[in-house]
């Protein structure tokens, strides 16, 4: 019984992933626990990544130093309550859910 659970979870884990002419993103899984994997490809100038609440208030902010790199691929710890956060990253705007 506990390998279905595992299974419909890992099953149901959706990866945001937007290619763009300028780089690509990814952010995974959504919805999450405590982490979110993040994988950028390209953008070789340092932005900043922001996790805002459904209200607009900014909740976490993380400045990404590329370091002149193509690929960069790190995990972000957020302790935050469930609910739906916006992640901005220069002009990439997606949602991500908190469900523990």
């Amino acid at each position: 019984m506990k390998k279905l659970i595992i299974m419909f979870v890992l099953l149901n884990v959706c990866i945001f992933s937007q290619s763009r002419p300028d780089g690509n993103i990814q952010i995974w899984p959504n919805p999450f626990i405590d982490h979110i994997n993040i994988k950028i490809e390209n953008y070789l100038d340092n932005r900043d990544l922001v996790v805002y609440d459904i209200l607009g208030n900014n909740v976490e902010t993380f400045e990404i130093v590329t370091d002149g790199f193509s690929l960069k691929q790190f995990q972000l710890t957020l302790d935050l309550p469930n609910g739906v956060y916006i992640v901005v990253y220069g002009d990439i705007v997606t949602k991500i859910i908190c469900q523990k």
